[in-house]
């Protein structure tokens, strides 16, 4: 390329017959250089516009980024929120069904294909190397692999670098296997390409400082999770909600089983006084009743004055044996292991009737699909037997109505009203033991149903529903 000043001295030799300027040339050689100066600077400022517009483009897709993220964030947060909210509010025999819907609608969310929650075997210590978790619930993808079946129990202890962060429930974030892992976490990469992980999120889930289980979300694949870090301290509460909703149901159960073994060693008692009374004290009152007759006898004979004592004696025990089987009936009734429940509240009602002068009806309506279920059959016997107790004593009733009735799709129905006084049903709210209304309450839980009260100047009606075993209550 010929510079400008080269250009200046060409010019001026085309000229033969003009003497060359020194002054002319000088400009022509000034002007050459602010020439190059304008290129240089044009070229520099073509530069620094380059690099201005990465630098624009970078953080646009920086802040593109970072929205998105917030946006996630936002979203993630609110839905926690959400089934926190909803888990609290939730009867605990219903947390089982809502757990795969609230893994669904989180994994979503984070873009993941698949989530899990295993659960802390409660027998194992989690300081021991026998400590494991065991794959309990699971949301997948369409087309999305279940976990393999070797893996639906893990022992932490075999992962060091895991275990650190698990234990101290911190949640452990992989975004890519290849980039993310620390060189002792071996035996996690192993796991991962087992699996066939793209990224990972596991929450342990703890509770009262100790860890129950965890939850976790994945990708399969060369797929990936976003997984700002801001969105650490919301895994944690994600972890949580689970954990205190799953803790919950423990409890319920275990109330629940507690109360199912309360009501067994109930009856179980019910059935041993009954029999010690029934052979001891009512043979002890049979043997003496025989006594009693023998004296009156002798007594008769040698027209002895105490003839009236000994009389009233033997009235006395003719009045207290009837009381004593009436009492062993009532403790264990011998038609609930002779009859079934249909024929047992037909005695009751006769019964009330008989001795109480209550005019009392029963019907029943029964499918065929209707079969006996000792334990159910005496939890009905002893609901019908506390409400009919209510009605001897607080209701001044003159009549009661009873009906029982079975439908495949919907269970049994117990339903009992009377004509009484009724009562305050905000009142026994308040007080659980009024009439009864805590027994009856524990033995409707220990079948998993419903009871309704109905309470009028005009009588009291009870309806108990039962379900089906194997539906929900």
């Amino acid at each position: 390329m010929t510079g400008p000043i080269e250009i200046s001295f060409l010019i001026l030799q085309a000229d033969s017959d003009v003497e060359p300027d020194p002054v002319k040339g000088l400009l022509w050689v000034v002007s050459g250089l602010m020439l190059l100066i304008a290129i240089a600077q044009l070229r520099q400022f073509i530069q620094r516009r380059s690099e201005l517009e990465k630098k624009v483009k970078k953080r646009t897709r920086q802040v593109e980024k970072a929205n998105r993220e917030l946006a996630t964030l936002r979203k993630f947060s609110a839905v926690v929120s959400e089934i926190s909210t909803q888990f609290i509010n939730l009867e605990p025999s219903r947390i089982e069904e809502e757990i795969p819907k609230a893994l669904e609608r989180t994994a979503k969310i984070l873009g993941a294909q698949r989530s899990n929650i295993f659960l802390a075997d409660r027998e194992k210590d989690p300081d021991s190397k026998d400590f494991l978790v065991r794959l309990a619930y699971q949301w997948k993808g369409k087309d999305v692999p279940s976990i393999p079946e070797e893996l639906h129990e893990v022992r932490p202890s075999k992962f060091r670098w895991v275990m650190g962060l698990y234990f101290g429930g911190s949640p452990i974030v992989v975004e890519d296997f290849d980039k993310n892992l620390p060189a002792k976490a071996v035996r996690e990469l192993s796991l991962a390409r087992q699996i066939g992980w793209g990224s990972v999120a596991i929450i342990p889930m703890m509770v009262e400082g100790r860890v129950i289980g965890d939850v976790n979300f994945c990708t399969l694949g060369d797929a990936r999770m976003s997984l700002p870090r801001t969105i650490v301290d919301d895994l944690r509460t994600v972890g949580q909600v689970f954990a205190n909703a799953l803790d919950r149901r423990r409890r319920a159960e275990d109330m629940q089983e507690l109360r199912e073994d309360a009501l067994r060693a109930e009856e179980r008692e019910r059935t041993r006084i009954s029999r010690e009374l029934h052979d001891q004290l009512g043979g002890a009152l049979s043997g003496l009743r025989i006594h009693s007759r023998d004296l009156q006898r002798r007594l008769a004979e040698s027209n002895s004055d105490l003839i009236e004592y000994a009389e009233r004696m033997t009235g006395i025990i003719d009045q207290t044996l009837p009381d004593v089987r009436r009492i062993c009936t009532e403790l264990r009734p011998a038609m609930l292991d002779e009859l079934d429940i249909v024929q047992a509240l037909e005695w009751q009602a006769h019964q009330l009737k008989a001795h109480n002068g209550i005019q009392c009806e029963f019907s029943a309506r029964m499918s065929e699909e209707f079969r006996p279920d000792s334990e159910r059959d005496v939890a009905i016997y002893r609901i019908v037997q506390e409400l009919l107790t209510n009605v001897l004593r607080h209701a001044g009733a003159s009549r009661v109505e009873m009906s029982l009735s079975h439908d495949p799709s919907s269970g049994l129905t117990l339903m009992v009203a009377d004509d009484g006084c009724g009562f305050d049903l905000e009142e026994a709210r308040r007080k659980r033991d009024h009439f009864g209304l805590r027994g009856i309450g524990e033995r409707v839980e220990y079948l998993q149903g419903e009871v309704e009260f109905q309470s009028s100047g005009s009588g009291v009606t009870v309806v108990v529903n039962i379900p089906e075993e194997g539906e929900d209550g």
